[in-house]
């Protein structure tokens, strides 16, 4: 099995629906696609909402505004660079500042290999 890791996705909210009342007046034509697709609804809890016993659901558990989508994008990183590429920037500083003995030892120790590139 690989070690694949998705890529975070958040989705482009087309619209909410504020309370159950909303949702059975406008419902049928708020949620009506062109081309004929699913919309997906979620909760104020986060919960997928398919159908009208989950509408009442969310109305009972005061869990409205219910929001709806129909595509997602991927998530824009705010996090920064991840801890590898810290690592690997630092070495590069370092080597870069560094005598050309100290560089020649990183690359025997195998720097190189690990995408440090040793000048």
């Amino acid at each position: 099995m690989s070690n694949y890791t998705p890529t975070p996705i958040v989705p482009n909210w087309a619209g909410e629906f504020s309370s159950y009342q909303q949702w059975v007046n406008k419902g049928k034509s708020w949620l009506a696609s062109p081309d004929h697709r699913r919309a997906v609804c979620i909760d104020d809890k986060g919960r997928r909402v398919t159908c009208g016993a989950d509408f009442m659901l969310a109305r009972d558990e005061d869990a409205f505004p219910v929001r709806f989508f129909w595509d997602c994008e991927p998530q824009a990183s705010t996090l920064g660079p991840s801890p590898d590429e810290k690592l690997v920037a630092a070495l590069q500083e370092i080597l870069t500042l560094s005598s050309p003995a100290i560089m020649q030892a990183a690359a025997r120790a195998g720097l190189a290999a690990a995408g440090v590139e040793v000048k």
